[in-house]
């Protein structure tokens, strides 16, 4: 059995940066280079790396943090980018909030290579479908929290 997903566009993301990140907290509007924005879009289509909508949702929260698609604000849209994937494919109000809230250190201990990929996923899924960290992924989430103070 399928499950149907909504992705968002190269547009939409490109809009949600201007409009969302870059007015509204500061930095320098543009982008620069398309292609590394629009494969962190279009790769999340991609069922048989991405199964899972937790999956899909880390790959486009990392790789939009990771690549530099953007001038500035690339950490930033990345949070927003994710939260807009989970608005898309309707999860609650509460849940995009949580996520918004807690992806900021997230972020940061991914793009200072703190973070692995699949520990993004941890903490992203249990964000997503608890809106809390389990015990175990807080225990890895701490460790690696106290390598940036």
């Amino acid at each position: 059995m399928a499950t149907f997903f909504i992705y968002p566009e190269y547009e939409d993301i490109v809009s949600k940066h201007d409009s969302e990140v870059i007015k509204k907290s500061g930095g320098t509007i543009g982008v620069l280079d398309e292609g590394l924005i629009r494969s962190s879009i279009d790769f999340i289509r991609n069922d048989l790396y991405y199964k899972t909508f937790e999956d899909k949702l880390t790959h486009l929260v990392y790789s939009l943090a990771k690549n530099h698609g953007f001038v500035d604000g690339n950490k930033r849209i990345s949070i927003v980018a994710g939260a807009y994937f989970l608005e898309l494919n309707a999860y609650d109000q509460y849940v995009v909030d949580v996520f918004i809230r807690e992806m900021e250190n997230a972020v940061l201990l991914a793009v200072r290579n703190i973070l692995t990929k699949d520990e993004l996923n941890r903490i992203i899924s249990d964000y997503v479908n608890l809106t809390y960290l389990s015990d175990e992924t807080s225990l890895i989430y701490v460790k690696k929290l106290k390598k940036l103070v």
